[in-house]
């Protein structure tokens, strides 16, 4: 007995099942793979604050700045309106880490992450390509002793980032400055370390001044 073949109209319909399931499932898989991108970021950001405390039980419990200074030779420096050469966090937390893709989150860094700063122009070379901004208001440029913080768990120290810096009221324009640095990447909310070394994500525009501000 020849076996029958399929026709137009049951061709179309099986195509049709298969797009319809292609749509439902599609949404699906990507904000699994985002959860997990999600995630991933989360535990750089852990890495790095365990880092960060490394680093302060090294040097007489004070943690590290925003920058710190350079010999003038140094291949990292950032270029200084005071005149002195700098360089940023992620060199002098390189002793304490394994691997410097943990600057990175896998959602996305932009290209030039690593080399913006406000009306400053950062050579490519300056540290690593780096995806977390750090909080300036908290840790100042050099660094600042652990026992000034009141609250370390309700302390942003850094967080997913657009640029390099984070303030507080410290800023001009106080929050309105702060904001547009902020990185809205993960499920519309951005991975958070805090200063007592955890990390939780938070929607943006949960994200207030007094988190900021020690």
């Amino acid at each position: 007995m020849q076996r029958k073949g399929f026709t137009l109209i049951e061709l179309l319909v099986v195509i049709a099942i298969i797009a319809i399931l292609a749509a439902i499932l599609f949404p699906v898989f990507a904000k699994a793979r985002e959860k997990a991108r999600q995630s991933s970021c989360a535990s750089n950001l852990k890495q790095i604050g365990t880092a960060h405390m490394a680093y302060a039980q090294d040097y007489d419990e004070t943690y590290g700045g925003c920058w710190f200074p350079v010999d003038n030779n140094s291949p990292h420096i950032l270029p200084n309106a005071c005149g002195s050469p700098v360089t940023f966090w992620t060199l002098y937390l390189e002793p304490y880490i394994k691997s410097s893709a943990i600057y990175q989150c896998p959602s996305g860094t932009l290209a030039n992450t690593g080399c913006r700063v406000p009306n400053v122009e950062i050579p490519a070379n300056n540290t690593h390509l780096r995806s977390y901004n750090i909080n300036i208001t908290f840790v100042g440029w050099n660094g600042c002793k652990m026992s000034s913080v009141s609250s370390p768990s309700g302390l942003i120290h850094m967080m997913d980032a657009n640029y390099h810096f984070l303030f507080g009221d410290y800023a001009p324009g106080s929050w309105s400055y702060t904001e547009p640095y902020v990185a809205n990447r993960h499920s519309d909310g951005a991975n958070v370390l805090w200063a007592d070394g955890h990390v939780k994500w938070m929607k943006k525009d949960s994200i207030t001044p007094a988190m900021l501000n020690p």
